[in-house]
């Protein structure tokens, strides 16, 4: 969750919830939360944020909304800055293609190449010195 005050929050469905499936079926009944990817706070309690699916067997049996069980109200005015850094982080990663994202291009030995191929020779005075002082 983004720019709220708590870094958590209590999810579940409104009320109670029944349903009627076969004989023998009720042991297989399983639950599965989808939840939105990405909570912007304030979130109020009551409001609805994924999904909560009754499968069984396979296939769904039963659909019921997934919503806040408490408010989240917005974090201070640092919180709130540090949370849009962040998303402003993700989506400029997530904007640029897996190969770019995870390797960059490097300056090495007088060429430009992906970070991937980058290589320092064992030999090299740099490599070997590096730690000393002159």
């Amino acid at each position: 969750m983004y720019k709220g005050a708590a870094d958590a929050m209590q999810t579940g469905v409104l009320t109670d919830q029944y349903i009627t499936v076969p004989k023998g079926l009720g042991d297989k009944v399983k639950p599965q939360v989808t939840q939105a990817d990405t909570l912007i706070a304030p979130i109020k309690k009551g409001q609805q944020i994924g999904t909560v699916k009754m499968v069984a067997d396979g296939k769904e049996v039963a659909q019921f909304p997934l919503v806040a069980r408490q408010d989240v109200p917005q974090a201070g005015l640092f919180g709130r800055l540090w949370d849009s850094a962040l998303l402003m982080w993700q989506k400029g990663a997530s904007s640029m293609n897996q190969a770019e994202a995870w390797n960059p291009t490097v300056y090495l030995n007088g060429e430009w190449g992906p970070l991937s191929e980058a290589r320092i020779p064992v030999m090299d005075r740099g490599f070997i010195f590096g730690d000393g002082v002159y």
